[in-house]
């Protein structure tokens, strides 16, 4: 299970089965929300497209 938030102005995660905490930038927080909710990995992209330049995005 992993758990997204904010603290002091910054993207985290918490994988909460090994207790590792990520810094995140904005995009894989967006991403990681998303698949939280159940969102389908082609509709994360597709949600994401018109807000985040293809350039940035992973092939």
């Amino acid at each position: 299970m992993i758990h997204t938030f904010t603290s002091c102005g910054k993207y985290m995660a918490l994988d909460v089965g090994s207790g590792a905490v990520h810094a995140l930038d904005e995009m894989a927080y967006d991403a990681l929300r998303l698949y939280e909710q159940g969102t389908a990995l082609e509709d994360i992209r597709a949600q994401l497209q018109g807000k985040y330049d293809a350039a940035r995005s992973p092939s």
